[in-house]
């Protein structure tokens, strides 16, 4: 019976030994822009007496690291010292934070980004009345670009939310010709519309945790036996783009993270003294929770799935994926010039 003891205080010992690095990490919580793009086809009739034009947008949000947005995580609290501690933080390359224990939690190789989409609408025929007095007319120009087809052109604008954002919750934006299409837009003028964009901030979405430390002896928020995550909440953000008519002919919606002021904490337990715990966490890009989990040795606890609002889970597109998108978008260059040529009364094939 003693030399059972004794091998029993011994792996105490042993095991009192083995301590985590004082290691600090540091985790960013994420930014976003939003990349607007409009693809115009424009051709002139046979009597080059009318512009005729066909607009289809495409949005993408992208994420990034917020320098001014980071918070450290020290390994060494969660550390017990008869505890086993298994402790894993999984990033993005910019350091933005992807889960914590993320290769037991099973969701932490996820990526979530806002798909490419777009839309497509026969806008009303804008004619010329009369021909203006300069020597070269609109359609004079179109003819000499296109050679009689028509012409493909591109506009493109970007949402800085944190700049853009910042005292007021709807902002207007122009989208601006892309270098090479500028020259084209000024020499036709005022025969071709500026597209218009228009965003506008929703709602902040409802976080899928929801954290009430207990109070201690003072009333106050107790929270000796847990380390807290701040996370991000984040923002659903309408889009439009019109040829400034009240009728936009593009409409989207993109998810966001939301300002520092909609920040909220998610705690992780710190080692007990008896039994395990375990605690794994995912996130999207954008800072949303998809999958959050708390478990004990004796099977009691929860795990929270949440489609994040719209933010889904998302694989990295392959190369043939990828492949498959650029000829979609070739494609649909080819099916509005086609349009756009028969609105005008041009030859066009079916």
């Amino acid at each position: 019976m003693s030399r059972l003891l004794a091998i029993v205080l011994a792996a105490a010992a042993l095991s009192a030994c083995a301590t985590v690095p004082d290691v600090t990490a540091t985790y960013y919580l994420p930014k976003a822009t939003t990349k607007v793009t409009v693809v115009q086809s424009v051709v002139c009739n046979s009597e080059g007496k009318r512009v005729f034009y066909h607009s289809d947008a495409s949005q993408v949000t992208s994420f990034s690291a917020d320098r001014d947005r980071g918070h450290p995580v020290s390994y060494k609290v969660l550390d017990g010292a008869f505890s086993d501690s298994n402790t894993a933080l999984a990033f993005y390359d910019d350091g933005r934070l992807k889960g914590v224990n993320a290769s037991t939690g099973g969701k932490a190789d996820e990526i979530a980004k806002a798909a490419i989409t777009v839309a497509s609408i026969a806008l009303p025929i804008f004619g010329l009345t009369e021909e203006p007095a300069a020597e070269q007319t609109p359609c004079d120009v179109i003819k000499a670009w296109g050679g009689g087809d028509p012409v493909t052109l591109s506009y493109g604008t970007t949402i800085d939310y944190a700049r853009d954002f910042a005292s007021s919750d709807t902002i207007t934006k122009p989208l601006k010709p892309d270098p090479g299409n500028d020259q084209f837009v000024a020499a036709v003028g005022s025969s071709l519309p500026q597209p218009i964009l228009v965003a506008t901030l929703k709602d902040v979405l409802v976080n899928p945790a929801r954290y009430e430390p207990p109070e201690d002896a003072e009333g106050k928020p107790d929270k000796k036996d847990v380390l807290i995550l701040k996370l991000n909440a984040t923002r659903e953000v309408k889009l439009s783009v019109s040829n400034g008519t009240d009728k936009p002919f593009w409409e989207g919606t993109a998810f966001v993270p939301a300002a520092a002021e909609h920040d909220y904490d998610v705690p992780i337990p710190k080692s007990a003294l008896f039994g395990k715990q375990g605690f794994t966490l995912a996130l999207t890009e954008a800072g949303a929770i998809t999958s959050l989990g708390y478990s004990k040795e004796a099977g009691i606890g929860g795990v929270l799935n949440t489609a994040a609002a719209g933010l889904t889970e998302a694989k990295p597109k392959t190369d043939a994926e990828r492949a498959a998108e650029l000829k979609g978008q070739a494609d649909l260059i080819a099916q509005q010039k086609r349009l756009v040529a028969c609105e005008a009364g041009l030859e066009c094939s079916p």
